[in-house]
Protein backbone atom coordinates (compact mmCIF):
# COMPACT_ATOMS: atom_id res chain seq x y z
CA UNK A 1 0.00 0.00 0.00
CA UNK A 2 1.38 3.38 -0.98
CA UNK A 3 2.51 5.40 2.02
CA UNK A 4 0.71 8.66 1.37
CA UNK A 5 -2.61 10.39 1.85
CA UNK A 6 -5.06 10.01 -0.99
CA UNK A 7 -4.56 13.02 -3.24
CA UNK A 8 -3.32 15.23 -0.44
CA UNK A 9 -2.08 18.67 -1.37
CA UNK A 10 1.28 18.07 0.25
CA UNK A 11 3.29 15.06 1.39
CA UNK A 12 2.12 13.83 4.78
CA UNK A 13 4.37 11.47 6.71
CA UNK A 14 2.99 8.66 8.82
CA UNK A 15 -0.18 7.99 6.80
CA UNK A 16 1.07 4.53 6.00
CA UNK A 17 -2.39 3.03 5.70
CA UNK A 18 -3.95 5.54 3.33
CA UNK A 19 -3.75 4.74 -0.34
CA UNK A 20 -2.98 7.36 -2.95
CA UNK A 21 -5.52 7.44 -5.77
CA UNK A 22 -7.20 9.78 -8.24
CA UNK A 23 -10.24 11.67 -6.97
CA UNK A 24 -11.27 14.46 -4.63
CA UNK A 25 -8.53 16.35 -2.82
CA UNK A 26 -8.81 17.63 0.73
CA UNK A 27 -8.74 21.21 -0.56
CA UNK A 28 -11.62 20.47 -2.92
CA UNK A 29 -13.70 18.89 -0.17
CA UNK A 30 -12.97 21.70 2.30
CA UNK A 31 -13.99 24.32 -0.27
CA UNK A 32 -17.43 22.68 -0.51
CA UNK A 33 -17.92 21.91 3.20
CA UNK A 34 -20.34 23.91 5.33
CA UNK A 35 -20.76 23.26 9.06
CA UNK A 36 -24.21 22.22 10.27
CA UNK A 37 -24.96 21.59 13.94
CA UNK A 38 -27.08 18.50 14.68
CA UNK A 39 -29.82 19.03 17.28
CA UNK A 40 -29.12 17.11 20.49
CA UNK A 41 -32.05 14.72 19.85
CA UNK A 42 -30.87 13.94 16.31
CA UNK A 43 -27.29 12.73 16.65
CA UNK A 44 -26.97 10.54 13.55
CA UNK A 45 -23.88 10.13 11.40
CA UNK A 46 -23.61 10.41 7.63
CA UNK A 47 -21.14 10.44 4.82
CA UNK A 48 -22.59 13.67 3.54
CA UNK A 49 -23.69 14.21 -0.04
CA UNK A 50 -23.88 17.37 -2.09
CA UNK A 51 -27.05 19.32 -1.35
CA UNK A 52 -29.06 21.32 -3.88
CA UNK A 53 -26.64 24.25 -3.40
CA UNK A 54 -23.61 22.13 -4.23
CA UNK A 55 -22.32 22.00 -0.65
CA UNK A 56 -21.47 19.22 1.80
CA UNK A 57 -23.26 20.18 5.04
CA UNK A 58 -22.70 18.32 8.30
CA UNK A 59 -21.24 18.35 11.79
CA UNK A 60 -17.90 17.09 13.10
CA UNK A 61 -18.72 13.37 12.83
CA UNK A 62 -20.04 13.86 9.29
CA UNK A 63 -16.90 15.78 8.32
CA UNK A 64 -14.61 13.04 9.66
CA UNK A 65 -16.52 10.24 7.94
CA UNK A 66 -16.72 12.17 4.68
CA UNK A 67 -12.99 12.95 4.57
CA UNK A 68 -12.31 9.26 5.15
CA UNK A 69 -14.73 8.22 2.38
CA UNK A 70 -14.10 10.88 -0.27
CA UNK A 71 -10.48 11.88 0.26
CA UNK A 72 -8.77 8.87 1.85
CA UNK A 73 -10.78 6.00 0.39
CA UNK A 74 -11.74 7.69 -2.89
CA UNK A 75 -15.38 6.59 -2.57
CA UNK A 76 -14.60 2.94 -1.90
CA UNK A 77 -16.89 1.51 0.80
CA UNK A 78 -14.76 -1.63 0.95
CA UNK A 79 -11.66 0.39 1.78
CA UNK A 80 -13.66 2.64 4.16
CA UNK A 81 -14.82 -0.26 6.34
CA UNK A 82 -11.51 -2.12 6.01
CA UNK A 83 -9.57 0.83 7.44
CA UNK A 84 -12.05 1.26 10.29
CA UNK A 85 -12.31 -2.42 11.26
CA UNK A 86 -8.53 -2.88 11.14
CA UNK A 87 -8.10 0.31 13.21
CA UNK A 88 -5.88 1.85 10.54
CA UNK A 89 -8.41 4.68 10.66
CA UNK A 90 -10.56 5.69 13.62
CA UNK A 91 -13.21 8.20 14.62
CA UNK A 92 -11.83 9.58 17.90
CA UNK A 93 -13.98 11.22 20.54
CA UNK A 94 -12.64 14.21 22.42
CA UNK A 95 -13.61 17.24 24.46
CA UNK A 96 -12.88 20.68 23.05
CA UNK A 97 -11.35 23.50 25.05
CA UNK A 98 -14.87 24.93 25.43
CA UNK A 99 -16.12 21.68 26.99
CA UNK A 100 -18.18 20.36 24.07
CA UNK A 101 -18.08 16.85 22.65
CA UNK A 102 -16.25 16.54 19.35
CA UNK A 103 -15.10 13.99 16.76
CA UNK A 104 -11.72 13.74 15.02
CA UNK A 105 -10.55 11.41 12.25
CA UNK A 106 -7.30 9.53 12.78
CA UNK A 107 -5.57 7.92 9.82
CA UNK A 108 -2.26 6.29 10.63
CA UNK A 109 -0.59 8.75 13.00
CA UNK A 110 -2.21 11.86 11.51
CA UNK A 111 -5.43 13.57 12.61
CA UNK A 112 -7.96 15.92 11.04
CA UNK A 113 -11.25 17.56 12.05
CA UNK A 114 -13.54 20.35 10.92
CA UNK A 115 -11.57 22.81 13.05
CA UNK A 116 -8.15 22.16 11.56
CA UNK A 117 -9.30 21.06 8.09
CA UNK A 118 -5.74 19.80 7.65
CA UNK A 119 -3.73 16.72 8.63
CA UNK A 120 -1.78 17.29 11.84
CA UNK A 121 -0.04 15.05 14.41
CA UNK A 122 -1.84 14.28 17.66
CA UNK A 123 -0.02 17.17 19.33
CA UNK A 124 -1.62 19.50 16.80
CA UNK A 125 -5.00 18.51 18.19
CA UNK A 126 -4.07 18.60 21.87
CA UNK A 127 -1.53 21.43 22.12
CA UNK A 128 -2.58 23.30 19.00
CA UNK A 129 -6.38 23.20 19.25
CA UNK A 130 -6.79 22.31 22.92
CA UNK A 131 -8.69 19.05 22.37
CA UNK A 132 -8.66 16.46 25.15
CA UNK A 133 -9.03 12.94 23.75
CA UNK A 134 -11.30 10.48 25.52
CA UNK A 135 -9.51 7.67 27.42
CA UNK A 136 -9.03 4.31 25.69
CA UNK A 137 -12.04 2.73 27.40
CA UNK A 138 -14.29 5.22 25.57
CA UNK A 139 -12.93 4.25 22.15
CA UNK A 140 -15.51 4.67 19.38
CA UNK A 141 -15.54 1.17 17.91
CA UNK A 142 -16.17 0.48 14.21
CA UNK A 143 -19.41 -1.24 15.21
CA UNK A 144 -20.55 2.00 16.87
CA UNK A 145 -19.81 3.90 13.67
CA UNK A 146 -21.81 1.32 11.69
CA UNK A 147 -24.78 1.57 14.08
CA UNK A 148 -24.76 5.38 14.01
CA UNK A 149 -24.65 5.39 10.21
CA UNK A 150 -27.40 2.76 10.02
CA UNK A 151 -29.59 4.92 12.26
CA UNK A 152 -28.92 7.79 9.89
CA UNK A 153 -30.13 5.65 6.99
CA UNK A 154 -33.25 4.56 8.87
CA UNK A 155 -34.19 7.99 10.18
CA UNK A 156 -32.95 9.81 7.12
CA UNK A 157 -32.80 13.54 6.63
CA UNK A 158 -35.83 15.48 5.44
CA UNK A 159 -35.85 16.21 1.73
CA UNK A 160 -36.51 19.84 2.52
CA UNK A 161 -35.44 20.94 5.99
CA UNK A 162 -36.64 24.21 7.41
CA UNK A 163 -34.00 26.82 8.16
CA UNK A 164 -34.48 26.25 11.91
CA UNK A 165 -33.93 22.51 11.46
CA UNK A 166 -30.85 23.00 9.33
CA UNK A 167 -29.27 25.34 11.87
CA UNK A 168 -30.41 23.22 14.83
CA UNK A 169 -32.16 25.89 16.92
CA UNK A 170 -35.55 25.63 18.61
CA UNK A 171 -37.00 28.84 17.20
CA UNK A 172 -36.35 32.33 15.88
CA UNK A 173 -34.26 34.63 18.10
CA UNK A 174 -33.26 31.68 20.29
CA UNK A 175 -29.45 31.46 20.35
CA UNK A 176 -27.67 28.17 20.85
CA UNK A 177 -24.08 27.29 21.74
CA UNK A 178 -22.10 25.58 18.96
CA UNK A 179 -19.11 23.95 20.68
CA UNK A 180 -18.22 22.01 17.54
CA UNK A 181 -17.87 25.08 15.33
CA UNK A 182 -14.24 25.99 14.61
CA UNK A 183 -14.65 29.76 15.02
CA UNK A 184 -17.96 30.87 16.52
CA UNK A 185 -19.39 29.89 19.90
CA UNK A 186 -23.08 30.55 19.19
CA UNK A 187 -25.63 30.65 16.39
CA UNK A 188 -29.07 32.25 16.11
CA UNK A 189 -31.68 32.55 13.41
CA UNK A 190 -32.58 36.19 13.91
CA UNK A 191 -35.98 37.49 12.85
CA UNK A 192 -37.18 41.06 12.85
CA UNK A 193 -40.40 41.70 11.00
CA UNK A 194 -40.16 39.87 7.68
CA UNK A 195 -36.37 39.76 7.78
CA UNK A 196 -34.68 36.46 8.69
CA UNK A 197 -30.92 36.01 8.98
CA UNK A 198 -28.63 33.26 10.29
CA UNK A 199 -25.96 34.82 12.51
CA UNK A 200 -22.92 33.12 14.02
CA UNK A 201 -21.39 35.12 16.83
CA UNK A 202 -18.97 34.98 19.74
CA UNK A 203 -15.33 33.99 19.38
CA UNK A 204 -14.89 30.29 20.13
CA UNK A 205 -12.83 29.75 23.29
CA UNK A 206 -13.18 33.34 24.54
CA UNK A 207 -15.47 33.77 27.53
CA UNK A 208 -17.60 36.85 27.97
CA UNK A 209 -18.05 38.81 31.17
CA UNK A 210 -21.74 39.02 32.10
CA UNK A 211 -22.62 41.21 35.06
CA UNK A 212 -22.76 39.38 38.36
CA UNK A 213 -22.66 40.20 42.05
CA UNK A 214 -19.19 40.59 43.49
CA UNK A 215 -17.48 40.76 40.11
CA UNK A 216 -14.00 42.22 39.82
CA UNK A 217 -13.11 45.57 38.35
CA UNK A 218 -11.29 43.74 35.59
CA UNK A 219 -14.51 41.96 34.58
CA UNK A 220 -16.43 45.25 34.53
CA UNK A 221 -13.72 46.86 32.42
CA UNK A 222 -13.79 43.99 29.91
CA UNK A 223 -17.56 44.44 29.53
CA UNK A 224 -17.28 48.21 29.14
CA UNK A 225 -14.51 47.79 26.60
CA UNK A 226 -16.54 45.33 24.52
CA UNK A 227 -19.60 47.56 24.52
CA UNK A 228 -17.58 50.64 23.65
CA UNK A 229 -15.90 48.90 20.69
CA UNK A 230 -19.14 47.48 19.34
CA UNK A 231 -21.66 50.15 20.40
CA UNK A 232 -22.67 51.07 16.86
CA UNK A 233 -23.33 47.46 15.83
CA UNK A 234 -25.06 46.59 19.10
CA UNK A 235 -27.45 49.45 18.43
CA UNK A 236 -28.42 47.87 15.09
CA UNK A 237 -30.46 45.30 17.02
CA UNK A 238 -31.29 41.68 16.27
CA UNK A 239 -29.76 41.62 12.80
CA UNK A 240 -26.29 42.28 14.23
CA UNK A 241 -23.83 39.70 15.54
CA UNK A 242 -22.63 42.23 18.13
CA UNK A 243 -26.18 42.55 19.51
CA UNK A 244 -26.36 38.81 20.19
CA UNK A 245 -22.82 38.59 21.52
CA UNK A 246 -23.61 41.38 23.97
CA UNK A 247 -26.88 39.72 25.00
CA UNK A 248 -25.51 36.19 25.43
CA UNK A 249 -21.93 36.71 26.59
CA UNK A 250 -21.69 40.19 28.09
CA UNK A 251 -25.11 41.25 29.47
Amino acid sequence: MVQALARSDSAVSGLTTCRRNIGMTLTEFNSLYDYKYDPEDRDVWFVIKLNDKGMYRGDCEDYSLSVLYYVVCQESWLKFWWLLFTFQAEICGCKTKTGGGHAVLRCGDQYIDNWSKAWVPRSGMTNGLGHEFWPWNYTILPTTVAIKMALGKIRGKPMSESLLDRIGVSGYNKPKRTPGHPKKSHVVVAKEGDKVKTIRFGQQGVSGSPAKEGESEKARNRRRSFRARHARNIARGKMSAAFWANKEKWA
